[in-house]
């Protein structure tokens, strides 16, 4: 099951035991205005290495599950892609300075309206 949002994601992580865990916050809100949180199991591809609380952009991500010992169903989220917000706000001043350097670098093919035939 892909997983298609413009949503930003918080990614909690938590190092035991030599091996480091990771965990996508999510929240609702519930009828009387409070807010209610659970937490689901990230995998990243290896050599992915993120802070606590880092805030990230899903760009290519499925919902998939291994086998415990006792042989029960562990589902979790793993994230093939993703940009950071740093990365999304550099991504976007780049295409801003780009934009720029079109705008800056195009002709002017302003017409004399005496010379139209019309």
């Amino acid at each position: 099951m892909n997983i298609q949002t413009d949503k930003m994601y918080m990614v909690f992580r938590r190092d035991f035991e030599d091996k480091t865990y990771y965990k996508i916050g999510l929240s609702k809100k519930k009828q009387d205005g409070t807010y209610e949180r659970a937490y689901i199991p990230v995998q990243f591809k290896k050599d992915v290495e993120l802070d606590n609380q880092t805030n990230i952009y899903l760009k290519s991500a499925w919902l998939t599950f291994y086998k415990n010992k006792e042989g029960k169903e562990v589902f979790y989220i793993f994230v093939n892609e993703f940009n950071t917000v740093s990365d999304e706000v550099n991504e976007y001043q780049d295409m801003n300075i780009k934009t720029q350097e079109v705008k800056s670098n195009t002709l002017d093919l302003s017409i004399d309206p005496s010379e139209l035939p019309f």
